[in-house]
């Protein structure tokens, strides 16, 4: 249910999934044009590469992006309770934010390098994973009011 498509109860409110593959060419290092030297394209070996990103949109904001990963289901958002129509994700700057249907937002200012964000069933209580250093994190659970949108 946290990382559904669609809002648990509220089967109209659903995420889009946009995919997009670009193929791109590294710049060519056979000496360099900076250097005088010229730009000979290999036609049999071919340098390309590809880079693959997935969005994640609800209401045509951005709650997930990957470049060149694999999505983790719930990585970066988690559906409040069923009928609820709200969603916890991770916003700018890896800030916790909470969203309803009609896009009303508020960002948790004091609260940053968030992921994995969840809600409870019944809707008091909010979970998600903190970065505290280069290798640390932490699990959190703060305690949240029906209204707070």
């Amino acid at each position: 249910m946290k990382s559904n498509l669609a809002a648990p109860g509220v089967p109209s409110l659903h995420l889009e999934v946009q995919t997009t593959n670009r193929r791109t060419r590294p710049t060519p290092f056979n000496g360099g044009t900076a250097n005088g030297g010229a730009y000979t394209p290999d036609v049999k070996n071919p340098v390309d590469a590809f880079e693959s990103e997935v969005s994640l949109k609800l209401l045509g904001l951005e709650i997930g992006n990957w470049v060149n990963d694999a999505p983790l289901a719930g990585e970066t958002f988690g559906w409040g309770p069923a009928g609820s129509a709200a969603i916890i994700y991770v916003g700018r700057g890896d800030r916790l934010t909470l969203m309803d249907q009609e896009k009303r937002r508020k960002v948790v200012a004091t609260l940053k390098n968030v992921s994995l964000p969840a809600w409870s069933n019944d809707g008091t209580r909010l979970a998600f994973v903190q970065k505290t250093g280069k290798k640390t994190y932490r699990l959190m659970t703060v305690a949240v009011g029906r209204a707070t949108l």
